[in-house]
Order: structure tokens, then C-alpha cells, then sequence
């Protein structure tokens, strides 16, 4: 199977001398690999991406030039190409002022933050897919704007495992719940970095305003307050490890009566 190549171009603005910069260079690569891997994952249904990015070609002959290819993680599944045209399409589509085919509140979330990188300093951006060209101007926004549904949130909790944090600009993590979304992601407060950074990779319980989107069952979202991380597994006792923990629970009857007893007295 051919391997089909993204390209990606930023429009620096006349204010910057047409340049572009640094901050809302790794700006929009950073939500570009999260609109990709949002699409890639609706394609796997497991919530988790099929393929990484490669850059394979970089230039700044004004305006910078990227071009992405993408890399199966493993042989069983492989929705690169499936996301890159998903990708296009659905910009087509907006920058035309029409309704995408597929519109799933969390991804187009992810076009809109594509979208707000053209601000003062960038007057455009472009992407290209074979022949398919598309271009991504201040007033594909507004656009935007008219498929997604005003959020909805409520205080509550999560339970479940730290598997990504992001740096960049305002940080957040993703977690991985035990029940209920796929992912969601965490916006948290410089106070709790510490806190977040111990809970990589564990089993961890996070409070705060989760943010439904589009009127969905599950949170996509969450405005962290609090981050406590859970026991593991092997931590907590086991069966044998209760014996004798309370000898004298029944009163000197033995354990057979003495259920029949609370039973008894139950009904």
C-alpha cells in the first residue's frame, strides 16, 4: 500500500515580516498531531492511535513547509492513510462553509483549535493531500462555530490511568477512565505540576468540572482541582491475608449459625 504524504504550510503575517513565530509554529504542530490522532483513534475503536508522524520533509522558504507521513505502531492495524484523507476531506468541507459528513463533537473541537492558530501573527493556513488543497482563513472560525454544541458541566470525579501530559501552552494530561469515555482530557492548575507529573502512569482519581460536549453521555473534558493517586492493585489485602484479622466477629457462635442468625433477623 502507497503511503500518502500530509503537507502543511504556514502563512506568516505582513505584521511579522511574513515569517512565522516559534510559539505558534510548535502551537499548530501540537494541535495538528492531536486532530490526526483523535481521527486515527475513531477509526481503531479502541480509543488509541494505529500509526505515529514522521516529518519527512522541512523548509522555510517562506512560508515553512512540513510534510508528515505516517507509521503503522504495529502490524494488525494501520489507519494512516484513512486519517490523513478523513483529515482533508473534513476541512474541505468546512472551508466551504458545509456540514462534514462525520461530525463528532470531540474531533471537531480539534479543527477549531487548528482554526484559532490564524490570528494576528498568522494570516493562513494550508494543507495539501495529493491534488487536494485546502486553505484555513480567520473566517473558516466562525464557520466552524455553527456544528458544535454549547458544553455542558457538572463538579465530579474520575478514576483511571495517566498516560499522556502535554507542556505546551496550557497544560494538560489524558486520562484513561475506568468506565465510560475512551479518554479525557485534564486541564490543570500550576499548583498540582507536581502532583501530575508523580501520576504518570498510575491509577489515579481526579476531581473538578467535567465538560460534556455536544450533549454526549461521557465528559471529553475536565478542569482539574485535585489529583490523588490510587493504590496499586497488589498493595491492598487479599482474602488470606483477612484470616483471623477479627476473631471475635461472631460472638463465640460459629461462623455457620451466625450467618443463618443476621439472616433471620434481616427478614
Amino acid at each position: 500500500m502507497k503511503r500518502e504524504r500530509l503537507e502543511f504550510i504556514i502563512e506568516g503575517a505582513l505584521s511579522e515580516e511574513y515569517l512565522v513565530r516559534l510559539t505558534d509554529l510548535i502551537d499548530s504542530l501540537d494541535k495538528v498531531k492531536d486532530a490526526l490522532t483523535q481521527i486515527d483513534s475513531s477509526f481503531t475503536g479502541s480509543g488509541k492511535p494505529s500509526v505515529y508522524y514522521r516529518v519527512v520533509e522541512l523548509s522555510h522558504s517562506s512560508p515553512p513547509r512540513i510534510v508528515l507521513d505516517s507509521v503503522p505502531i504495529h502490524e494488525n492495524a494501520d489507519y494512516g492513510n484513512e486519517t490523513f484523507n478523513e483529515f482533508v476531506t473534513t476541512w474541505g468541507s468546512l472551508s466551504a462553509g458545509r456540514k462534514p459528513k462525520r461530525v463528532d463533537s470531540q474531533i471537531i473541537e480539534k479543527y477549531k483549535d487548528i482554526a484559532s492558530i490564524v490570528n494576528g501573527n498568522v494570516k493562513a493556513i494550508r494543507f495539501r493531500l495529493k491534488r487536494r488543497k485546502v486553505r484555513i482563513t480567520h473566517d473558516t472560525q466562525s464557520t466552524i462555530d455553527q456544528y458544535i454544541t454549547p458544553d455542558v458541566s457538572e463538579h465530579g470525579d474520575l478514576k483511571g490511568e495517566v498516560l499522556a501530559i502535554n507542556l505546551h501552552a496550557t497544560p494538560y494530561f489524558r486520562i484513561y477512565p475506568m468506565l465510560g469515555a475512551t479518554s479525557v482530557k485534564c486541564t490543570f492548575p500550576d499548583g498540582l505540576m507536581q502532583k501530575v507529573m508523580k501520576a504518570l502512569g498510575r491509577n489515579v482519581r481526579v476531581s473538578g468540572e467535567l465538560i460534556y460536549k455536544g450533549g454526549e453521555t461521557y465528559a471529553s473534558e475536565m478542569r482539574v482541582e485535585d489529583v490523588s493517586i490510587l493504590k496499586p492493585d497488589k498493595s491492598l489485602p487479599r482474602l488470606m491475608d483477612l484470616r483471623g484479622i477479627a476473631p471475635n466477629a461472631t460472638g463465640g457462635i460459629v461462623s455457620e449459625k451466625f450467618i443463618r442468625k443476621l439472616r433471620d433477623e434481616e427478614w
